[in-house]
């Protein structure tokens, strides 16, 4: 079973007036980012990376880069800013071998901490969430759809819940089951020290025990993790696959089964003569 950090948000205070402007607004975020979070703001290269988008109330507006993953909520009203570390921004910094570092400088104003527990299994969320003990967790809830299926733990709304989901084929990451912990606020600090003092393994193993799970799947210190950690999913690419499976196949059997079209010439023409085979090779 492979644990990993799936997600970072901490706050950071900034000095800022409702007049400030967004090239001010850039220049306070990332000075203030350099005192509190050093070896996060060495892999940002602020005003070339990071571009203005939509905001999240509270705040007006974001920043976010493509190479780093990485978003920021700022508005000019607020003495304050959200940093989010989202799950492929945690791969980013693990490359770097950053991920630890960051958490140490953040962990205490992180507000949200997600750690993603993957197991190599056929098992299907509601069979793995059914084989829980005791009933510490109250509201729980199922959403299956085409896509996949996902058991929720705990409200959404506390500050402490679990879901446990697994994609349908042809996701990249079928052959997965995730247990997901999701942590917020003082939960969130609570278990982001105890991760840099105890390890990942320990603290996925003590939330297991909260939230019951007694499923022979869950294992925290099976010797699966090397396997697994060579896997890095392409989350866009799973989508596709998808789409391509579920939309576009379909119709290519109809035409086909209708006469329209002769599914090996229709490929050799439109799709086989514009691949690059020396790029598989």
């Amino acid at each position: 079973m492979l644990t990993k950090i799936d997600w970072i948000s901490f706050t950071v205070r900034l000095e800022v007036s409702p007049e400030s402007t967004h090239s001010e607004m850039v220049d306070v975020v990332w000075k203030t980012l350099q005192e509190v979070a050093p070896t996060l703001a060495n892999v940002m290269e602020f005003e070339t990376q990071f571009v203005p988008q939509n905001g999240r109330a509270p705040y007006s507006e974001s920043w976010h880069c493509a190479i780093t993953h990485l978003r920021v909520f700022t508005s000019p009203k607020l003495p304050h800013a959200s940093v989010e570390i989202s799950g492929q921004a945690c791969e980013y910094l693990q490359s770097k071998d950053l991920l630890s570092k960051v958490l140490k400088e953040v962990c205490e104003t992180v507000t949200r901490l997600d750690i993603a527990c993957d197991m190599p299994t056929e098992t299907r969320p509601s069979a793995f969430v059914a084989e829980r003990a005791g009933e510490r967790f109250k509201a729980h809830s199922e959403v299956v759809s085409a896509s996949g299926e996902t058991c929720y733990i705990g409200s959404k709304s506390s500050d402490r819940y679990c879901r446990v989901y697994r994609y349908n084929p042809p996701h990249e990451r079928a052959h997965l089951l995730r247990c997901e912990f999701v942590l917020k606020s003082e939960q969130a600090r609570t278990v982001a020290l105890s991760v840099l003092e105890n390890g990942l393994p320990g603290v996925a193993m003590a939330l297991g025990a909260i939230f019951g799970w007694q499923h022979a799947d869950w294992q925290p210190n099976a010797p699966h993790a090397a396997e697994i950690a060579a896997w890095r999913p392409e989350r866009r690419q799973g989508k596709t696959l998808y789409w391509l499976a579920s939309q576009v196949a379909p119709v290519l059997v109809r035409l086909a089964n209708d006469g329209v079209i002769d599914p090996e010439q229709w490929l050799r023409d439109n799709v086989l003569t514009n691949i690059d085979l020396s790029a598989h090779n």
